[in-house]
């Protein structure tokens, strides 16, 4: 369970209402401090401005796609450090691996494909991990 006197702030940048509602509920649970953004614009001023310490993106957004978003966190020194994960379906997974391998992104942290449709408990077990904070099982 994560330190509920200096609890780590998780930003969810996803556009799909429902998606963005179970994960912000799991992680409320999970006892994270959580940030949200609708579109990519929102979600790198987020991330920029309030300094994550991870940050679950999408890759079909509005406003600013996700590669483009890592790809303007990565440019910034307040961003460069940030762990992502990166929340995609199969199809986006092969686009974005196809953008990697031709270089037009650096990988210099913690990035992680999730190709299926991960669960919640499996996204907060994900974000347990890369936070160092450990799992309660029985949250």
């Amino acid at each position: 369970m994560n330190d509920h006197a200096n609890p780590k702030t998780i930003l969810i940048v996803e556009d799909d209402l429902a998606m963005l509602r179970i994960l912000c509920d799991s992680l409320h649970r999970a006892g994270f401090l959580v940030i949200e953004a609708r579109d990519g614009l929102e979600g790198l001023a987020a991330a920029l401005g309030n300094n994550p310490d991870l940050i679950l993106l999408d890759i079909l957004l509005p406003k600013m796609d996700g590669i483009t978003v890592l790809q303007r966190l990565r440019d910034d020194e307040r961003g460069v450090k940030i762990p992502v994960i990166i929340l995609t379906n199969l199809s986006d997974a092969q686009s974005v691996y196809e953008t990697l391998k031709r270089g037009l992104y650096r990988v210099t942290y913690d990035l992680a494909f999730d190709p299926a449709a991960p669960t919640p408990a499996a996204i907060v077990l994900r974000v347990n991990g890369t936070t160092g904070v450990p799992y309660d099982v029985g949250s």
